[in-house]
C-alpha cells in the first residue's frame, strides 16, 4: 500500500513552506487539494503550485463549508474511498493542507476516514507553519511569555457558556473559525472588557491579507469574507504602537 502524506504548505506566502514539504511535493506523482464548494481555486494548491512537477496528477476534493457533522462526514468518506484505492494501489500521494496539517485541518477529516476504512493506511505528516503563529509575528505579538496561557477556540462551534469560561481562563486566547453571526463572540469579549486587547487578521500572508486593529461590533459588522480568519486578544493589553486606524495590507 502507497503513503499519504500530509503536507502542511504554511498560511498563504509560498516562501513560507518548509524545505521538507517542497521536497516533499517534488518526489509525488499524485497531489491532492480541497477547496470550497463552487470554488475553481484551491488556496493550498495556490501557494505550492511553483514546486508541484508539471507531470504530477493534481486532484481537487470539493467541500461544503457548514458545521454540520453528519453532512461533512459523507463527503469526507467519498473522498477517502477515493483516495484508498489509489493508495491500494501502491502509489504515493499527498494532501496539501493550509498552515498545518493537525490545527483544524480538512486533513484530520480525511485522515479519519480513511482509517476507518482501512485501519492498515499509512499516513505521514509533514508540519507547517500556522495561521495563528503568523499572524502574531506578522504583528510582532508574542502569543505566549513567561507563565502566560494560550486558548485557541473555534467560536462557531462553541456555545455561548463555554465561550465565556474559556476567555475567564487564559490570558491569551485565539478565536478561530469565526461565525458569520459573531454577535456572541463580541458579547463575551464586550462583557470582560477585551475588545480593544483585540486585533483581527483576514487571510494572513496572503495577496488578499487585511488587518482590522481597532475591534468592536461595527468594524466585524463590515468584515464579510469571515473565511480564514483570526482575531488575537491578549489580557494583559496589546502594545500602543499597533493600535490605531483600520489597515489593509
Amino acid at each position: 500500500m502507497g503513503t499519504l502524506y500530509g503536507i502542511g504548505v504554511g498560511p498563504g506566502n509560498p516562501e513560507m513552506m518548509t524545505l521538507q514539504a517542497i521536497n516533499g511535493i517534488k518526489k509525488l506523482d499524485i497531489i491532492f487539494a480541497s477547496r470550497k464548494e463552487g470554488e475553481k481555486a484551491s488556496i493550498a494548491h495556490e501557494i505550492a503550485k511553483a514546486h508541484i512537477p508539471a507531470d504530477a496528477q493534481v486532484i481537487f476534493l470539493d467541500f461544503p463549508v457548514t458545521f454540520d457533522r453528519k453532512k461533512f462526514d459523507e463527503i469526507w468518506a467519498g473522498h477517502a474511498q477515493s483516495i484508498l484505492e489509489i493508495l491500494k494501489s501502491g502509489k504515493d500521494c499527498g494532501y496539501l493542507a493550509i498552515g498545518d496539517p493537525s490545527v483544524y485541518s480538512t486533513f484530520t477529516h480525511l485522515v479519519r476516514n480513511l482509517l476507518q476504512q482501512e485501519p492498515a493506511v499509512r499516513v505521514e505528516v509533514f508540519p507547517g507553519i500556522t495561521s495563528l503563529t503568523a499572524a502574531a509575528n506578522l504583528l510582532n505579538v508574542p502569543l505566549v511569555t513567561d507563565g502566560e496561557t494560550l486558548t485557541i477556540i473555534p467560536s462557531a462551534q462553541i456555545d455561548a457558556g463555554s465561550m465565556k469560561e474559556l476567555i475567564q481562563l487564559s490570558d491569551n486566547l485565539v478565536f478561530m473559525k469565526i461565525p458569520s453571526d459573531a454577535g456572541v463572540l463580541i458579547e463575551n469579549l464586550e462583557a470582560e472588557g477585551l475588545l480593544h486587547h483585540a486585533i483581527w487578521v483576514q487571510k494572513c500572508c496572503l495577496p488578499s491579507q487585511r488587518i482590522v486593529k481597532e475591534v468592536n461590533a461595527q468594524t466585524l459588522e463590515e468584515e464579510q469574507g469571515r473565511y480564514l480568519s483570526l482575531m488575537i486578544v491578549k489580557k494583559e493589553g496589546i502594545a500602543k504602537d499597533l493600535k490605531g486606524e483600520t489597515e489593509e495590507k
